[in-house]
């Protein structure tokens, strides 16, 4: 997560990076609220210390990622591929502009 010209890593070894993305997600709110400064807000490592994060069970936990891991996965797979023909469209655009692809004898 960037927070304005601050870069923090949030990781646990006991926490899945899922679960760990999600509870960032939900202390994002409180932690702009503790963002402080005169040019502009930054959040600071002392803000991150005092942040009270509620972790679901282990049990809970699981059933949690049982839900929401095979849509992130889809998510990512989705997001691969719409980079890929991104990449396939813009190598492919000028050469069918210019004419020196010809699709014209193509079926549909």
């Amino acid at each position: 997560m960037a927070m304005n010209q601050s870069c923090y890593a949030l990781a646990s070894d006991s926490i899945n990076p899922l679960m760990v993305y999600f509870y960032a997600l939900k202390a994002v709110a409180s932690l702009k609220h503790k963002a402080s400064g005169a040019v502009f807000d930054a959040i600071v490592t002392r803000d991150f210390d005092t942040e009270i994060v509620n972790v679901l069970n282990a049990e809970d936990s699981e059933v949690v990622l049982l839900t929401i891991s095979p849509m992130m996965e889809a998510i990512h797979s989705n997001a691969e591929e719409n980079i890929r023909l991104s990449n396939l469209r813009d190598a492919l655009l000028p050469r069918l502009m210019s004419g020196e692809i010809d699709v014209s004898n193509l079926a549909f």
